[in-house]
């Protein structure tokens, strides 16, 4: 550990030669401390928190681990949203808090090192992808109401914004990175059909046979990413058989849980939809509310050693924040 990051434990953890182990240390006592020297932090709206920069989640961080009950706490506040007015006015919708955010960063940078918040991070990044193709999937032409065929591009601009940037040469990137071991295939999952054959030809794992309980054919796994037959016509699949048998591991079997089941429940939206125009109105609500409603605790970390920032990631991790 370097000199800096031996100071930075010797006052924050320690307390200046207190005999404590970090585990037994409140987070509190720790963030409250560091707040007024080493933490910035500010409420924001979701919205603001997403589009500004880039985020990684770095390799310390466990892996995506929600389950059903979490993804249906998080869709029970969205869904009496569904068909507000869109043009009401937005106090009438109370905001809600989202949770707090750690990140860690250095100022020549424009990442943000995910230290407590990627649970909820990448999951909002899986639904407003959803979206977003739900959206392209309503054709334009089929939309009474101008506004509303405004506010259908309006969304699917606003989701890109968030969801990406654009990189050398025009080519645009998931902007969130998840670590080495789910990072392929969450990416292949933001990209569409063309990420995903290329994930399943050059990036999946095929030493598995397919008794083993963690084994999933190529075909069903492009069926649950939803790739259709015309989609798949247009892409090189020579080198891929449909028949065989892949690993799929457990953090990604739960990203792709994830992606099916905020997919299963926009289907639902739009199913109940009457009319194109309802269909919009339903997804454009389903973004604002995430986008303006949902409220941060944003925690920045500002050129700390990477040794504190495990302190701190241990510290939350164990009081059951992360």
């Amino acid at each position: 550990m370097s000199d800096e990051a031996d100071d930075l434990y010797d006052k924050y953890i320690d307390y200046d030669g207190r005999d404590l182990d970090t585990r037994n240390v409140g987070d509190g006592k720790v963030v409250r401390p560091i707040t007024a020297e080493n933490f910035e932090m500010e409420k924001r709206t979701l919205g603001e928190v997403l589009t500004d920069q880039k985020f990684n989640v770095p390799e310390y961080q466990r892996l995506y681990s929600w389950k059903n009950i979490h993804h249906e706490q998080y869709w029970s506040d969205i869904e009496q949203f569904v068909n507000a007015d869109l043009v009401a006015d937005r106090r009438e919708v109370s905001d809600v808090f989202f949770s707090s955010m750690y990140f860690a960063v250095n100022d020549d940078k424009q990442v943000y090192e995910v230290i407590d918040g990627q649970q909820r991070l990448t999951t909002t990044h899986l639904l407003l992808r959803v979206l977003m193709e739900h959206l392209e999937d309503v054709d334009p032409a089929s939309i009474e109401d101008d506004t509303l065929a405004e506010f259908r591009d309006y969304g699917i601009g606003r989701i890109t914004d968030i969801l990406y940037v654009e990189e050398m040469f025009g080519k645009r990137e998931p902007r969130l990175t998840l670590n080495k071991h789910d990072a392929e295939f969450f990416k292949a999952l933001m990209m569409g059909p063309s990420a995903q054959v290329d994930y399943l030809k050059n990036e999946a794992d095929f030493s598995i046979h397919g008794n083993n309980s963690d084994a999933v054919q190529v075909s069903e796994c492009l069926d649950r990413f939803g790739t259709t037959d015309d989609e798949l016509a247009d892409l090189d699949t020579d080198s891929l058989s449909s028949g065989a048998f892949f690993k799929l591991y457990r953090s990604h079997r739960r990203l792709l849980n994830a992606y099916e089941f905020y997919n299963e429940k926009i289907s639902g939206v739009v199913a109940d939809a009457e009319t194109p125009d309802e269909t919009v109105r339903a997804l454009v609500n389903i973004l604002n509310y995430v986008y303006n409603s949902y409220h941060v605790g944003e925690y920045l970390i500002r050129e700390a050693e990477s040794d504190f920032r495990m302190q701190i990631f241990e510290i939350l991790n164990d009081r059951g924040a992360i």
